[in-house]
């Protein structure tokens, strides 16, 4: 086949145009329909090999991070996004506060008392009276607690999430009589923290155990205690209520009381205190 230049006048609306731009015009009909024929195959060719076949879908790999495909989403504060597939009680709305942010292990808590003159069983009736003499005074608490464990209960349908702490506490009890008296605690204490009312005002009430030290013994002591010995170790029974907003969960108030007592085993008796303070979580 031949191919010869158009030296004709171009016509602007010819087809030959619209299909060669050089200026050339091919003059069978046959070759042109074989060259539009071999396009079409190429672009064919090229679409089947831009689309994946169905067994390499199958067999994508997983994005990134190790995560499935559809997995939650993670979000602020620990929380994370259900799939459309979940529940509404699974939704960011109705996860329970106490999942909301990253758990804190430590705390960290300064507390002013007053040497109390009541009992610890007084204290359930509300009952709290100062000590008048020279036993009276001030207690200031500079408490560190660890967290070591948050159990996860299911009781009723409810998820209950108690802690257990282990908080050591250093007491400086400023008496009328003999001024600075210092008292070392270690112990062992069981936090609450699901109270229904948590998502208005976060709550938490904790008790424990351990013992304690003071070195002399206190002066409020002996003054309830008239003509017995005098053990300078006792149990310690801790004894705290907490609030804050749930916004700012981690910055709370407190309420306590203080219980020493030699159990029977130290001696007989014991010395009370109640306060309040701040407790911070980091």
């Amino acid at each position: 086949m031949k191919i010869t230049p158009d030296r004709r006048k171009p016509n602007l609306h010819s087809p030959s145009l619209l299909g060669d731009s050089s200026g050339f015009s091919c003059r069978s009909d046959a070759s042109r329909s074989a060259i539009t024929k071999r396009c079409r195959a190429a672009l064919f060719a090229c679409l089947l090999a831009a689309v994946p076949p169905p067994a390499a879908l199958a067999q994508s790999p997983a994005p990134a991070g190790g995560a499935a495909a559809g997995a939650a989403e993670p979000l602020h504060h620990g929380t994370t996004k259900s799939s459309p597939g979940l529940p509404p009680d699974n939704a960011v709305g109705h996860i329970p506060l106490e999942l909301r942010e990253t758990p804190k292990l430590w705390s960290f808590e300064f507390g002013v008392g007053v040497i109390s003159e009541t009992t610890l069983s007084d204290f359930l009736t509300l009952d709290f009276e100062a000590l008048d003499g020279p036993g009276s005074g001030l207690i200031y608490n500079f408490t560190v607690a660890r967290q070591i464990k948050e159990f996860d209960w299911k009781l009723w349908g409810k998820q209950l999430r108690p802690q257990l702490e282990v908080p050591f506490r250093f007491t400086l009890v400023d008496e009328s009589a003999e001024g600075l008296i210092p008292d070392v605690n270690l112990g062992i204490v069981l936090r609450w923290q699901n109270f229904p009312w948590n998502r208005f005002l976060y709550t938490t009430l904790a008790a424990g155990t351990g013992l304690s030290y003071s070195s002399p013994v206190w002066t409020a002591d002996n003054q309830q205690h008239p003509g017995r010995d005098r053990s300078e170790i006792k149990f310690w029974l801790p004894i705290e209520f907490t609030v804050a907003l749930p916004r700012y969960r981690n910055y709370q108030l407190t309420a306590f009381i203080d219980h020493q007592s030699g159990g029977h085993i130290f001696d007989m008796g014991g010395v009370d205190a109640w306060g309040f303070g701040i407790r911070v979580l980091f």
